[in-house]
């Protein structure tokens, strides 16, 4: 593995997409803001804080972190750009691992300091608007504890980065029919064994499960090198 094409990959990303990344930031700053003007209305009642912060996080956090997966490789929308990625002088396993950080990490990062310099500035402007209307630190937008809905939404990410190498045209829009279809046969299943050992019950009690709700987590882990084992066929 090369430093240096690792290096060059990454410059190769920023001077092609930090345009595009930087308008897909604005748009998470502006849509945070709007979040937070409609549901002043509803919760603004001038004795507690209003706490949206899940809504937040799971809107304009999670769900652009899922959107940014299914397109990671978009490259391979195009059979020219597709190609000429493909035989760029750097390993199938270089690839991997930039594009991997780029968007797991990087972009989730970005992500989640563009919602927080939202959150701060329009909670200020509403709180200056109507006086009565506060919110809760931004700080809370981070709290979380880690469980199976978060587990199960590292395993989406996860499927959705797969099969956003395993397509080609309309990536975006198949990797996510596809994971939404895979989820749910999962998840279908997974009812059908718990109910086996749980007297024909097939609503998961998720309090109850245990180590059980690590699952999602090891799937997510087995699917992350089956786009590995993608990429390598893709350009062998």
């Amino acid at each position: 593995m090369s430093t240096t094409h690792i290096l060059q990959l990454f410059k190769r990303d920023y001077y092609l997409y930090r345009k595009p990344i930087f308008f897909i930031l604005l748009g998470l700053f502006f849509l945070t803001g709007l979040l937070l003007f409609i549901t002043t209305e509803e919760y603004c009642n001038g004795q507690n804080p209003i706490h949206i912060t899940s809504l937040i996080r799971e809107c304009s956090i999670v769900g652009a972190w899922l959107l940014l997966a299914a397109g990671a490789f978009h490259e391979f929308r195009q059979d020219g750009t597709r190609t000429a990625y493909l035989l760029m002088p750097a390993t199938s396993a270089e690839k991997w691992i930039v594009r991997w950080f780029e968007v797991t990490i990087l972009f989730l990062g970005l992500i989640t300091l563009s919602s927080i310099l939202s959150y701060i500035t329009f909670s200020h402007l509403i709180h200056l608007k109507w006086q009565e209307c506060e919110y809760v630190p931004w700080q809370y937008l981070l709290q979380f504890e880690y469980n199976v809905y978060y587990s199960s939404r590292f395993f989406i990410y996860s499927l959705l980065f797969l099969l956003g190498i395993v397509f080609n045209r309309y990536g975006v829009i198949k990797s996510i029919l596809g994971t939404i279809l895979i989820f749910s046969s999962l998840t279908f299943l997974a009812g059908i064994i718990y109910s086996l050992f749980n007297n024909g019950e097939r609503t998961i009690n998720l309090d109850e499960i245990g180590i059980w709700g690590y699952l999602p987590f090891g799937l997510a882990v087995i699917t992350f090198y089956l786009s590995f084992l993608k990429l390598k066929q893709k350009q062998a």
